[in-house]
């Protein structure tokens, strides 16, 4: 019919009738099928309302709850005989929607279904149940905040629930989750005075009890308890909650009211086990009031009850036992930790032996009472490692009898020995400590809480304190057996502290001051830091082996990462102090010659003596940076402790360096003054200050060379690469460039500039010819005389200048007249050969550019008869070959003096006896090519090689 008839009027009837039929026989789809065409087709029919009506129940029947929602919430929304069914069926579409949820664990959202019902429909007869459900899904988060804000609303709107009880139960167990015990224990009171089962009731006002007591509110506790054994006499509970009711009155100050019910108690129950608990309590009043000496007689009555229990076979309390002897061995540590080692000498010994005795007693006490097994064995294992610190810690501190400051010194360095063989037994027993507790304590469970609630109520205990715990007490072993090993260490530290404040004898010399503190470093504070540093090393690896770290382990490595500096800084100072005073006394030294004074003699002895001093003072330094370092690096310290030891090492060997090499050249300018004068004066005095200061000058250099090859040899060992050890490979390459090139694997650009014709000569001294701005255009080159004898396997040649006599010259046509001959004027004629000239001195000139980086660069020269050298302005060297002999060779570094672009090096040369002397040099430079090369070299890493292009520019003059 709907085929054949689609728009007849009776369609909608039969687009009806069919659903209806599909609907009767639960086949829902078909049914939706018909009725959704119908209310599509024809909305505004007789049956379409009647459509809608079976279609939200038909989407309800087959599961859709969301959909039966949807046209619920459309259908109630119209004024038909439907409304109230369907606003029935979309409560109950929400709240099966929610138990989906619920069902598949999605708490959160569950609860907050479970809420939106009762907020669309808050009439629906199961909205109580849909808030009492919403609670419980908050529980199980858990939420308890949300949870007790719902509980809160189903009482309030639903008072006669049949889910108030179970409501009443869960919330007072919420308020007690989240600590608020005051409401925690009015809800139970309520639901004890509420509930008709005697039972729950029993639990609820216990529990009521309980939580007046953690909320600390004493009076109504012991309300509480009263009205428990009004209401239930016989429960197994009464008497003991009456009994604890005296433990509330102590706390109320109530004296008279607790031993009133001790009294009942005791006579009620002569041979309870309570009465060893009731002197118990009565002692933890007197103890809080301070009134020891009370206090302790009741913990004694106490023992005594209970071992009159136990002698006759009654049960006695264990824990109670555990706990009065606890707490009177307390007092007794308490004294015992007031107990200090002070003067006069008998009662000094007195109280050692005083304290030794307690010190028995106490670890006894504190061993039976972990003997007893009860929750105070944590605590009380922890005390017996105390005990033995704290007997330490009083013997580390006593005073000491004798004023003699050598004398203190000595015995503070017998209690620090004895003290820390104390420390040792403290940090044992705690270890002892350590391997008993953890067979007690129990791995923290990874299952979750079960948060489900039957709504009875169950019994509360009293929460457990952190301090009844194991782990808590490990925790405090473990720190203290760091700390005790980090006091141990920290016993030679007063002893340290006192040789280092050590006075040096009265009536020595600067220099024999210096050798005393090298050698008290040497012999006493060196063995005594190894000592400290060598127990703080002890802490970290006992620590490391027991996976402890806390702040006492910081400490060490503190401590280890001074220490380990301590002996090489001072040994750096002293060879400092020892430079300066050597500095201070070059300048009397100068004063004693000019005064031709004998005594400076003896005072270049002792400059010669300082000097040796200074250096091996440095290169011990630099053994003891070294070790330092290896122990730093051994003992794993963090990358700075380690970073700063490296850094400060090679900061003071560069240092070191670089004081010694001023000074060597201080010397040296002296020395070449003072040979100046003895060959103006033949002065004795002049000739003796020359040979001294050229002594110190050489001393002072090698000396500077040990220290740079001592400090690069650990550069390569530890492959470091920082200011310091940047500035000692440079100042290596700097002098001797190709042994130290092949030892990094870099390769250096060298150039070389032998002396030939196109270096330039003049017989005249003009001003400012030994700077690069000087123009010599007008200057002659070089004469090449042959090839170089004194300095030979060189390309140089030997030259000089040979001029013509201007009154010869005088007699020649314009065109022969010539002032100069060089080789590119060979003498041949035999005229001009009768006019040469060849002059006494002569000025040379050789300007060469470095394109690049100078590394390094000498000069090697060798003239008949002597010699000024000067390099870019800068006086260098001066020699003279000594009368009748042959030229010697020399070798000049010029590192210093080299600038990157143009340079010059000038040489004054004079042939004093007309012996027809010449000058033969070779100038060598050696060059990287570029800033990235520098780089490379002084961060440790191997340098393109020479020659390669780079597309860097060479560095412009800020760079430079």
């Amino acid at each position: 019919f709907i085929k054949l008839f689609p728009q007849d009027e009776e369609t909608p009837a039969m687009l009806s009738k069919a659903g209806a039929l599909y609907y009767q026989r639960h086949d829902f789809k078909h049914a939706l099928r018909y009725f959704k065409t119908l209310t599509k087709h024809f909305p505004q029919s007789d049956q379409a309302l009647y459509a809608r009506f079976i279609t939200m129940e038909s989407y309800f029947g087959k599961g859709d709850y969301k959909s039966a929602e949807i046209v619920a919430d459309r259908l109630r929304g119209q004024n038909s005989e439907y409304a109230e069914r369907a606003n029935q069926r979309l409560a109950q579409a929400i709240f099966l929607q929610a138990k989906t949820f619920a069902d598949s664990l999605d708490h959160l959202r569950a609860a907050r279904e479970f809420q939106r019902m009762v907020a669309t429909t808050p009439d629906a007869e199961f909205a109580d149940l849909a808030l009492f459900n919403a609670a419980q899904e908050y529980d199980k988060l858990p939420d308890y905040t949300q949870a007790i804000a719902v509980y809160q609303q189903l009482l309030a709107q639903h008072p006669q629930s049949e889910y108030r009880l179970s409501a009443l139960n869960n919330l007072a167990f919420d308020y007690h989750e989240i600590g608020d015990f005051e409401d925690a224990a009015v809800t139970y009171r309520e639901l004890a005075d509420s509930t008709p089962d005697s039972s729950q009731a029993v639990t609820a006002l216990y529990n009521a009890s309980v939580s007046y007591v953690e909320a600390e509110n004493w009076r109504q506790a012991i309300a509480v308890n009263n009205a428990f054994a009004d209401r239930f006499p016989n429960a197994d509970e009464a008497d003991d909650l009456l009994f604890d009711n005296a433990k509330y009155y102590l706390k109320l100050q109530d004296l008279e009211s607790a031993n009133a019910i001790y009294a009942r108690f005791a006579e009620k129950f002569p041979d309870s086990p309570r009465v060893v608990e009731a002197h118990y309590l009565r002692g933890e009043y007197f103890r809080s009031q301070n009134r020891l000496a009370e206090a302790r007689a009741e913990y004694e009555k106490a023992l005594a009850s209970s071992e009159s229990l136990h002698t006759s076979g009654r049960e006695f309390d264990d824990y109670f036992t555990a706990e009065a002897l606890f707490q009177l061995t307390e007092l007794t540590f308490a004294e015992y930790k007031a107990i200090r080692f002070t003067l006069p000498e008998p009662a000094l010994s007195e109280k050692k032996k005083q304290k030794k005795d307690l010190l028995l007693q106490l670890v006894n006490n504190y061993t039976k009472v972990a003997a007893f097994g009860t929750p105070r064995l944590y605590e009380a294992t922890y005390r017996i490692g105390n005990s033995y610190e704290e007997f330490a810690d009083a013997w580390a501190n006593q005073e000491i009898a004798t004023t003699d400051e050598n004398a203190r010194i000595v015995a503070r360095k017998e209690i620090s020995e004895t003290t820390a063989g104390l420390y040792r037994e403290a940090v044992d027993a705690y270890k002892k400590g350590v391997e008993v507790l953890r067979r007690f304590a129990q791995p923290d469970s990874t299952a979750p809480a079960d948060t489900s609630r039957t709504g009875a109520p169950a019994r509360l205990s009293a929460s457990d304190s952190t301090e009844m715990r194991p782990e808590h007490w490990i925790a405090k072993c473990e720190e203290k057996i760091s700390e005790d090993l980090f006091k141990m260490a920290e016993t030679g530290h007063r002893t340290l502290d006192d040789l280092l404040s050590a006075q040096v004898p009265a009536g020595m010399s600067k220099l024999e001051q210096l050798v005393y503190q090298q050698q008290l470093l040497k012999k006493a504070i060196f063995p005594t830091v190894e000592k400290v540093l060598q127990a703080h090393a002890n802490n970290l690896s006992e620590s490391a082996a027991l996976n402890l770290e806390n702040r006492w382990v910081d400490s060490s490595r503190t401590r280890v990462a001074f220490l380990a500096k301590l002996v090489p800084e001072k040994l750096a100072g002293l060879a400092d102090a020892a430079l300066e005073f050597y500095a201070q006394r070059l300048d009397e030294y100068v004063s004693l010659v000019e005064k031709d004074d004998d005594a400076a003699f003896d005072l270049g002895a002792e400059l010669s003596n300082l000097v040796s001093l200074a250096t091996d003072l440095a290169l011990n330094s630099a053994a003891a940076y070294k070790k330092a370092v290896e122990r730093v690096r051994a003992l794993q310290l963090s990358d700075e402790q380690i970073t700063d030891a490296e850094a400060e090492m090679m900061q003071r060997l560069s240092e070191f360096a670089i004081r010694e090499d001023s000074l060597a050249v201080a010397a040296e300018t002296k020395r070449n003054a003072y040979d100046q004068r003895f060959k103006e004066t033949d002065a004795a005095n002049y000739e003796d200050a020359f040979y001294t200061l050229d002594d110190l000058d050489l001393s002072l250099s090698d000396g500077r060379t040990k220290i740079l090859k001592a400090g690069f040899e650990m550069v390569r060992e530890f492959q470091l690469s920082n200011t310091g050890s940047q500035a000692i490979v440079l100042a290596l390459l700097r002098e001797q460039p190709e042994e130290y090139a092949a030892q990094l694997d870099i390769e250096l650009d060298t150039e070389v500039f032998p002396s030939s014709s196109d270096w330039r000569a003049s017989a005249t001294q003009e001003p400012g010819w030994t700077d690069v701005s000087f123009s010599d255009s007008l200057w002659s080159p070089a004469y090449r005389e042959g090839a170089a004898t004194a300095i030979a396997d060189t390309l140089a040649s030997a030259v000089w200048l040979t001029e013509i006599d201007p009154t010869f010259a005088a007699g020649l046509d314009s065109s022969q007249q010539a002032t100069t001959i060089s080789s590119e004027s060979p003498l041949q004629t035999d005229d001009l050969s009768r006019a040469i000239r060849r002059p006494d001195k002569v000025y040379f000139r050789r300007e060469f550019a470095v394109s690049g980086i100078p590394i390094s660069g000498r000069v090697l020269l060798a003239v008949d008869d002597s010699s000024r050298v000067y390099c870019n302005g800068r006086f260098v060297a001066e020699f003279a070959a000594p009368k009748g002999g042959k030229p010697a060779a020399h070798t000049l570094n010029i590192a210093r003096f080299l600038e990157q672009r143009q340079n010059i090096v000038a040489i004054e040369a004079t042939d004093r006896d007309r012996s027809r002397g010449s000058l033969e040099a070779v100038v060598q430079v050696w060059r990287l090519q570029d800033l990235e090369q520098l780089r490379k070299v002084l961060s440790g890493e191997r340098p393109d090689a020479a020659g390669e292009e780079h597309g860097q520019d060479h560095m412009d003059s800020n760079e430079e």
